[in-house]
């Protein structure tokens, strides 16, 4: 019996693939599991939440487990769930802070609701052959306009098989833009007399680009430009399929199960990266960029949909443009999050993270991520870590929490008078907790009730997230909101949050 050897994946995996920087693993043909939810309730926080609640606001739809509540704007609450509809409430408060109206809008799709800076309410779902996407009044929350955006699907011309796609949006200006990465990994297949070996390549891969005017409300729209379209990306491919079938048995060493080399798929695998507008918003200048940090800058002609995009080197785009190609602060820390932290602990040796969130704090930041041991290898846990900036640069670790697991947390809650951070974390007997801790020193500090959700995910730890859902704090106020899922509440309490 020949003995199969597999580089990277086996049939049912999809490779890593590059999303902001970072590989990580999209997977397919999986029974995921339900997501597990503990309410404050099923958490004993029940009387600490009712014995201090002011007010209470039955919601207009009977609502489930992924309740998200934003404090964001002065004088309401908006409430929104994503599941078969999209639901989105919104709960006007007197200057007493008690509610006085409540306004509701369904929709038939939407997975997020973000605020514009023109004011606008966006409501945006991913799919894997389109985005829906739709615009909001943010007083009546009536719709004024949605549309579907397509995407390239690869599976229609391949076959499903090890086809992925991932897309986001980004806003310029008065301009939403939202793009799309679709790659088709193939496989290349030898035998010798005692073994089959197989090691995965690019085949083919579409990006996609529709533009939203905000003030007219006009889409353009790029769909399906391929490798041949963006020179050279189309000769990088084939010179990586032609390294695949030419040097393969090279990376199968004599005793591969512990010294096997890993075949160099990610130099191959480029996604879009940044976006600029310039030109008077007629030229957009994308980026497709490597996990090795190749990047490959493009233009195309938003006057023209017919043109082809233009290939150039960074320095001439920077010399055509060179205000508008800067990167703005917030872009700048974005940016930041996809980059390995390097830093120093108490013992002066020297500690390296792979970061899934970076939060700023007096003197520093907060890293949460897993520890690099080495070429792509990390701890088997994500730890939060304090980090001060030095006068010499120099970044050095203060404090450090380790999770004990590889949950991915969702986004920490922070708290920036209070110089606090909150983030939920798996306690004794498989319950959920919430952890409070200082910005400064990593001490625990008191917390407040939540509802927690751990996300469904690839069947591993490493690709589900622990969450803080239905609950947002007011830490000036000293006020929680909270959703009851079993009495169908929002309900407003006193909390301290003094020591």
């Amino acid at each position: 019996m020949k003995l199969r050897v597999v580089s990277f994946f086996d049939e049912n995996w999809v490779p890593p693939i590059l999303i902001g920087g970072a590989l990580a693993v999209m997977l397919c043909l999986l029974i995921f599991p339900r997501p597990k939810y503990q309410s404050f309730a099923e958490a004993e926080q029940q009387q600490k939440v009712l014995k201090h609640t002011r007010w209470g606001v039955r919601l207009p739809y009977r609502s489930g487990k992924n309740v998200t509540i934003d404090l964001s704007q002065p004088a309401e609450l908006l409430v929104y769930e994503s599941g078969k509809d999209f639901h989105v409430v919104r709960i006007a408060l007197n200057a007493k802070g008690a509610p006085e109206k409540t306004i509701y809008t369904k929709l038939s799709e939407g997975e997020q609701l973000h605020h514009l800076a023109s004011g606008q309410l966006l409501v945006e779902a991913e799919k894997d052959n389109h985005a829906f996407v739709a615009l909001l009044d943010p007083s009546t929350l009536k719709p004024f306009f949605s549309k579907e955006l397509k995407y390239s699907d690869l599976s229609t011309s391949y076959g499903a098989g090890n086809s992925v796609s991932f897309g986001h949006w980004r806003q310029k200006g008065n301009v939403l833009i939202f793009y799309h990465n679709s790659i088709k990994i193939g496989r290349h297949s030898w035998n010798s007399a005692d073994h089959e070996y197989s090691v995965p390549y690019v085949v083919d891969c579409r990006y996609d680009f529709h533009l939203l005017d905000l003030t007219t409300l006009e889409v353009r729209s790029f769909v399906g430009l391929t490798p041949a379209d963006l020179r050279p990306l189309g000769s990088l491919l084939k010179a990586g399929k032609s390294e695949i079938i030419e040097n393969g048995p090279l990376y199968f060493l004599p005793d591969f199960f512990e010294d096997r080399q890993d075949v160099p798929l990610h130099q191959y695998i480029y996604s879009l990266g940044k976006f600029f507008l310039v030109g008077d918003q007629k030229t957009l200048i994308f980026s497709l960029e490597n996990e090795e940090g190749n990047t490959l800058y493009f233009s195309l002609d938003l006057r023209n949909p017919d043109a082809p995009p233009r290939w150039d080197l960074p320095k001439n785009f920077a010399a055509l443009f060179p205000d508008e190609l800067a990167l703005t602060e917030a872009e700048k820390a974005e940016r930041m999050k996809s980059q390995d932290i390097v830093v120093t602990d108490e013992h002066s040796d020297t500690l390296t993270y792979q970061p899934d969130q970076i939060e700023l704090s007096p003197g520093g930041f907060v890293v949460v991520g897993c520890l690099k041991l080495g070429d792509d290898d990390y701890s088997k846990e994500r730890s939060v870590a304090g980090v001060q900036i030095m006068e010499d640069g120099v970044m050095k670790q203060t404090w450090v929490y380790r999770l004990g697991h590889l949950y991915q947390l969702g986004p920490l809650l922070v708290d920036p008078a209070g110089q606090r951070l909150f983030f939920p974390d798996q306690g004794p007997e498989d319950r959920f907790r919430v952890v409070g801790l200082s910005a400064i020193s990593g001490k625990e500090v008191s917390v407040f009730p939540a509802n927690i959700l751990l996300d469904r995910g690839n069947g591993d730890k490493a690709g589900r997230t622990l969450r803080i859902v239905g609950a947002a704090v007011d830490f000036q106020k000293g006020l929680i909101y909270i959703h009851d899922q079993k009495q169908n509440l929002i309900l407003c309490a006193d909390i301290d949050l003094s020591h």
